[in-house]
């Protein structure tokens, strides 16, 4: 019982550290968290080999087209991503 308890104290001390984690990127790049997840998906997919449409993009961070394009549209400016046909 005692290691359980340390197995879970451990792992909420982990998902602290990575909020504030990621709170320090944003705030250093200044992106948004549905930024920052869109570029780790597509960090991943590439990583993966695949292309990831904006549609497919959209539905893995659960955001509409309209959210979508403004989204990609930020990405680019930034320098992030580019888009392709």
């Amino acid at each position: 019982r005692a290691i359980a308890v340390d197995v879970l104290n451990a792992l909420r001390d982990y998902r602290v550290s990575e909020q504030a984690m990621r709170r320090r990127t944003r705030s250093s790049m200044g992106m948004g968290e549905k930024d920052l997840l869109a570029l780790r998906y597509l960090f991943e997919a590439e990583a993966a080999g695949k292309v990831m449409k904006p549609k497919d993009l959209g539905d893995r961070l659960g955001i509409t087209s309209a959210s979508m394009t403004t989204l990609i549209d930020r990405l680019v400016e930034s320098g992030h991503v580019r888009r392709e046909p």
